[in-house]
């Protein structure tokens, strides 16, 4: 996977050396290509320097709400970077700081 962002961007005159990974965007491209995200996530790792969470059910990108078993939960830990963007429907930024849904 990065050898072929890699090239498409160096094709362009691109250097890539940042990403940004949209997890709700990952889950439903993994699923819909049938690849497994843990395996992206493992590629790109050294690359992603902020993250973008919502969640779905892996066919349509709805922005529902971050739950207990949040599929990207696990990998949190992997990520130090300070960058986390929250997009979810229907919540307030006194129920997001709270975690209810």
């Amino acid at each position: 996977m990065v050898k072929a962002i890699t090239k498409i961007g160096n094709s362009q005159g691109i250097i890539f050396d940042s990403a940004l990974l949209d997890t709700a965007h990952l889950k439903i491209s993994a699923k819909t290509l049938e690849f497994p995200p843990e395996q992206f996530i493992k590629d790109l790792h050294p690359f992603i320097k902020a993250l973008h969470h919502s969640d779905n059910d892996g066919c349509r990108d709805s922005n529902q709400p971050l739950q207990d078993d949040y599929w990207f939960l696990p990998w949190m830990r992997e990520f130090k970077t300070p960058y986390h963007v929250i997009e979810v429907n229907n919540l307030s930024v006194e129920q997001i700081r709270a975690g209810s849904a």
